[in-house]
């Protein structure tokens, strides 16, 4: 019989020990050094949380590190309450107050409070600040997130805060629709980055195809630019389910009805970005907030469908960090579900899947769709297949 006393009180030291530097970390003040270094919270939060099952008593652990963060955040935004809702505010203090929602984004997420982090920082910091002073959070937020050279994770967790807060989303929108479009889809296909192993693809075939793609999708986009209200959803949805039914037969070479198949993707894509405008409540819509795929992510979602190829049949492909996988998944399981497939989309992480799944769920709602469509992490996909046997 195996003694685990010992190996518990070894466990309990080291633990402690990662604590007290933790602590160190939430401790230091916004303009110091290193002050968005989390590298001991992240791991005392991925310890906690993989060895808790073995030693429980590190949940204890957690419970009082998350007690010392929110502690900690209430006592920074309880400095700043003079000039959070003056009329005028330093630079200095946008900057720390970015600096404490990025820092605190980071430590809510390893401790995995993130979701009352959120409510905590809108309720008592956010909602009591001026428009003037929100826009120039966003502005600050938004000029961290795109200097990756100088920290990248900084820029990560900034992208995640504006993406995470409604009210820094019009700011994470337009520096994704910069990036993205920065590269065209005849850029894209042309890169030297993009390969192909095992095949050769037509290109002439995917040109085609996005042509027509691209055509439908800026009709019905730059429609809704003009007037959402206007915006024909109930028209765009039966020439998706028409569409979708007559390709049918055809759903194993789809580069044979580039027509159908490129005005079949349009739609979609514009649906989707109608259906998220209207959950963000988006009246006035610019072209640059509008969210939208973009050439990478089409062409990715072209590979997926096998446009381009003499047939659908299983592929691997591979986009880059932050060119959004999660649209080119998305779009590609609106598409294979409106065909009749039951689709997986499985991450390693349950939190970015239920994040994408809610990017798209209306979507897929809206199709009919939802149904056939699973998002899961890994470990969730294979208990479901081994239960199903």
């Amino acid at each position: 019989v195996l003694d685990m006393q010992p190996i518990a009180a070894a466990v309990n030291n080291q633990f402690e020990k990662l604590m007290a530097s933790a602590h160190i970390e939430l401790a230091r003040k916004p303009l110091e050094e290193h002050f968005l270094d989390l590298e001991c919270t992240r791991r005392f939060g991925a310890a906690s949380t993989h060895f808790s099952m073995l030693f429980p008593q590190l949940l204890g652990f957690r419970t009082a590190m998350v007690d010392a963060a929110r502690t900690n955040l209430d006592l920074e935004i309880a400095k700043m309450d003079a000039s959070i809702g003056s009329d005028e505010i330093s630079t200095d203090n946008v900057k720390i107050i970015n600096l404490l929602l990025v820092k605190n984004w980071g430590v809510s997420h390893e401790l995995q409070f993130s979701s009352d982090f959120v409510f905590a920082i809108r309720s008592k910091l956010l909602t009591k600040m001026k428009p003037d002073h929100m826009r120039a959070l966003g502005e600050s937020l938004k000029d961290m997130q795109s200097r990756v050279d100088l920290n990248k994770e900084a820029a990560r967790l900034a992208g995640e805060v504006m993406e995470r807060f409604p009210e820094f989303k019009t700011f994470a929108r337009e520096i994704f629709n910069t990036k993205a479009s920065a590269v065209s889809f005849e850029e894209a296909l042309a890169h030297s980055h993009f390969k192909t192993v095992g095949e050769t693809l037509d290109t002439e075939a995917l040109l085609n195809v996005y042509s027509t793609y691209n055509k439908t999708f800026e009709y019905y986009v730059n429609m809704m630019c003009d007037s959402i209200q206007s915006f024909p959803q109930d028209d765009v949805h039966a020439k998706i389910q028409k569409l979708s039914n007559s390709l049918q037969g055809s759903k194993d070479k789809l580069k044979n009805q580039p027509a159908k198949i490129g005005e079949l993707v349009g739609l979609v894509a514009a649906q989707w970005s109608y259906l998220t405008a209207v959950a963000e409540s988006g009246t006035d819509l610019r072209r640059k907030s509008v969210k939208q795929p973009h050439g990478t992510q089409i062409l990715g979602i072209f590979c997926i469908l096998g446009v381009g190829s003499s047939r659908l049949a299983d592929r691997l492909i591979q986009i880059g960090t932050g060119e959004g996988k999660s649209v080119s998944l998305g779009m590609s399981a609106a598409l294979f579900a409106l065909f009749g497939f039951k689709v997986d989309v499985v991450c390693f992480s349950s939190y970015l899947s239920e994040r994408d799944y809610a990017e798209f769920k209306d979507l897929f709602l809206n199709l009919g769709v939802n149904a056939l469509i699973h998002y899961s992490d890994i470990n969730q996909l294979t208990s479901r297949v081994m239960q199903s046997g």
